[in-house]
């Protein structure tokens, strides 16, 4: 999945809410931003960089037990 909202963009926990139920385990997620959102525990950074002004995390998706 390839995020890449608006530079400013502030919405993240409701993105993150929305997508986790659209993701199997083993997903990859691609975050690219001026600032970096905090991140639920579902998510854990496989890479990260920054490119100018614009910072990047490859996240690796692991399902949360019930």
């Amino acid at each position: 999945v390839f995020l890449d909202p608006p530079f400013a963009w502030e919405d993240w926990q409701n993105l993150f809410i929305r997508l986790q139920s659209h993701l199997k385990n083993g997903a990859m997620v691609y975050i690219e931003a001026g600032k970096l959102p905090e991140k639920p525990d579902w998510l854990e950074v496989y890479r990260e960089g920054k490119a100018g002004m614009s910072r990047f995390e490859l996240l690796l998706y692991s399902q949360v037990a019930e």
